[in-house]
């Protein structure tokens, strides 16, 4: 147990295994040229890029620790500075392998067989990049299509429900004056069945007295 927040020991456990995942791909980088070489860098370059992130938040969660006065402050300072140490070391090393790939040639040192090999890779390299770029752009298009369309059906649906809504409301009026002539006609009603019940009991009243008095 590190004693410290479960939180912070995820961003622990995630960043050393950013930096260890990103060694390894940087060994295995070794004796691959070209776009293989190039989408292996790019790879675990986006590796070290979310291990700065989270090595930002363990910053944060550093001067959140200060403030409590959290006793475990200082080893875990320790800790993250070593930790940014291997981390800026890891980068430095997949920098300098990067450019091992990309060391120049000299041309002059080169036999007509050798050099007109040599044109004909860079060739084949730049099609293949130009390729990897077009491709690119059309994924994005296709997603973009795709997102355009989602949106499109979106407003659609948010078009239905507002006419719902519209509906739904016309009909609570309709309702509502219905209910007030109801309300009203049974006040009527009541007010006709009371004068009903005065004038019974009136007739009732003369008929008993004219019973009892003649």
């Amino acid at each position: 147990m590190s004693g410290y927040s479960p939180e912070i020991d995820d961003y622990l456990t995630e960043l050393k295994t950013n930096i260890k995942q990103g060694n390894d791909e940087i060994e295995a980088m070794k004796g691959t040229k070209g776009d293989e070489h190039n989408n292996r860098y790019n790879q675990t370059k986006r590796r070290f890029e979310n291990a700065r992130n989270i090595l930002s938040s363990l910053k944060i969660e550093s001067r959140r620790m200060e403030k409590e006065g959290n006793p475990k402050l200082s080893d875990f300072n320790a800790e993250v500075k070593q930790l940014e140490g291997e981390l800026n070391a890891a980068t430095q090393k997949l920098t300098k392998e990067l450019s091992t790939d990309k060391k120049e040639v000299n041309v002059d040192d080169l036999n007509a067989d050798e050099a007109l090999g040599l044109a004909v890779q860079i060739q084949e390299e730049d099609k293949n990049h130009l390729d990897n770029a077009i491709n690119q752009i059309n994924d994005a298009k296709q997603i973009g299509g795709t997102i355009s369309l989602q949106l499109d059906q979106q407003n659609e649906q948010l078009d239905h429900c507002i006419e719902l809504v519209d509906e739904i409301d016309s009909t609570l009026d309709i309702a509502n004056k219905e209910l007030n002539g109801i309300a009203r006609r049974l006040a009527t009603d009541k007010i006709i069945m009371v004068l009903i019940i005065v004038c019974v009991l009136v007739i009732i009243g003369c008929s008993v007295l004219y019973i009892f008095f003649g």
